[in-house]
């Protein structure tokens, strides 16, 4: 019954030590020794707690003074013992064995008297529903994890190839199952900001290649927000390990593919604009007067500079180009 909060990390181990370990003076341990709390708030929070724990004990004949303990001292009890103390009133294994135990007795509700009659009593299991499954399942941690990474990376596909429409509808629904599982949960957002960082330098690799820079530091930071993501040490509330390591090693891979495929494209020879022109050979549409003529290239007359004993039909190689006037000379294919 010591209030503790949701999700709360527990009590440290040299704390735990000292606390079961102190002794009086004369030798004996301290049976009275209180839960620690190092801030009034938490002094005000669990002495709030035994006041009321008490007085809901004394409105119902049970044992206040243990009451009180399971409060300051986080005591605790097995069955046996609490009926012993008379902390409960009864130990039963079945729920049948529940209604014939309490079957005429006489309860108070709401400061009236009332007498039990519960036979024959129909007993119904609650099975949860889809909805309730559902939630059970997008609420677990790395689920959650799986979820947001698929919404991100769906909607940057849908920003960067627009029209497609199933990356964008898929990646915003999993980005909203997401934001409902981790608001949830106790989400440390450094650790979010990480996460967000890490993925947006392995996409900026991924668009403007550094030799691996950002797309390692985007790994680094990536692994170090999925780790810090949950700001819990309870099992239950982290992601696993394998999980992170996994998404991680699929990132890093897909950013040095990424590479390698820009690295081929940016050695390929260029196949077209004004690059390709050097070297091609065309013909010569009329006569070279002071070294200026006009030649025809791909169906279009250009102006050129050249020798001035070039003539109609002559074969010529372009050598450079400066904005629309073609530097040419004679070809050596005749």
């Amino acid at each position: 019954a010591t209030p503790v909060a949701l999700g709360g990390s527990p009590k440290p181990p040299d704390e735990a030590d000292n606390s079961s370990s102190d002794q009086t003076e004369d030798g004996s341990n301290d049976s009275n020794q209180q839960v620690p709390a190092k801030t009034a708030m938490e002094k005000k929070v669990i002495n709030d707690a035994k006041a009321y724990i008490k007085g809901l004990a004394k409105l119902h004949d049970r044992n206040a003074e243990w009451a009180e303990k399971a409060v300051s001292e986080a005591a605790s009890l097995d069955a046996i013992e609490a009926l012993e103390l008379n902390v409960i009133d009864y130990v039963v294994n079945t729920p049948e064995e529940l209604v014939a135990a309490i079957e005429d007795i006489t309860v108070t509700v709401n400061n009236q008297q009332v007498t039990l009659s519960l036979s024959p009593a129909n007993f119904e299991q609650r099975i949860p529903d889809w909805r309730a499954e559902m939630l059970a399942v997008i609420t677990n941690p790395n689920v959650a994890y799986i979820l947001m990474l698929i919404g991100i990376y769906g909607l940057l596909l849908e920003f960067y190839n627009p029209g497609i429409g199933l990356p964008g509808v898929l990646g915003g629904i999993c980005l909203l199952l997401a934001m409902y599982s981790l608001q949830m949960m106790p989400v440390n957002y450094a650790g979010l900001a990480l996460l967000l960082l890490g993925i947006a330098l392995m996409i900026a690799e991924a668009f403007n290649p550094s030799f691996g820079v950002l797309g390692l530091g985007g790994v680094v930071a990536f692994v170090l927000g999925s780790i810090f993501l949950m700001d819990s040490d309870l099992p239950s509330f982290q992601i696993a390990i394998p999980l992170i390591l996994g998404v991680a090693i699929f990132s890093a891979a897909l950013i040095i593919i990424t590479l390698g495929m820009l690295m081929k494209v940016r050695n390929r020879r260029v196949t077209t604009g004004l690059e390709t022109y050097p070297g091609k050979t065309v013909i010569v549409s009329e006569d070279f007067i002071n070294g200026k003529g006009r030649v025809q290239l791909d169906g279009a007359l250009w102006h050129a500079l050249g020798n001035t004993d070039l003539k109609h039909g002559d074969k010529v190689t372009i050598e450079s180009i400066k904005g629309l006037t073609l530097t040419v000379s004679p070809s050596a294919k005749k």
